[in-house]
């Protein structure tokens, strides 16, 4: 492929993604039947009748009480926002998903990032604070 044809098939993909970046912001959630549940719970101090399963109820106690989830899982996005080591074996014979860590270099290699040519934010260039590629990222994921 001939250079100039390169650049113009990059600028489309560029100007195709920012569009889809455009229409996701907006995009508008609407209440879910959690939303409600949470919101009677708080509200009454007991569950509403009928609108979670009895199995999503069962789930939703895991989650909240012994499984520990919300330990990560938590807030409105069910997200902490950092990385976390889930307890990928390391040693010699397993296979590992390295994560956040192939993740990082993949995204700061990228021409398609903030900090590639491509970037128009008003913070293009800017250092991402957790793009960092280094060891104890290994087997880390985003919650």
């Amino acid at each position: 492929m001939r250079e100039e044809d390169r650049e113009a098939a990059t600028r489309v993909l560029v100007g195709v993604g920012k569009a889809i970046a455009a229409f996701e912001r907006t995009l508008v959630v609407r209440e879910t039947a959690l939303d409600r549940f949470v919101a009677a719970l708080r509200r009454d101090g007991r569950p509403p009748a009928g609108e979670l399963s009895p199995s999503a109820v069962r789930g939703l106690a895991l989650f909240a009480g012994r499984a520990g989830c919300t330990l990560c899982h938590s807030g409105p996005l069910l997200s902490d926002g950092e990385f976390h080591d889930v307890g990928i074996a390391l040693t010699a014979g397993h296979r590992v998903d390295p994560g956040r860590h192939r993740g990082a270099y993949a995204a700061l290699r990228s021409p398609f990032s903030r900090l590639g040519r491509h970037a128009d934010a008003l913070d293009a260039g800017a250092p991402i604070r957790f793009l960092t590629v280094a060891t104890q990222q290994l087997g880390q994921f985003k919650t």
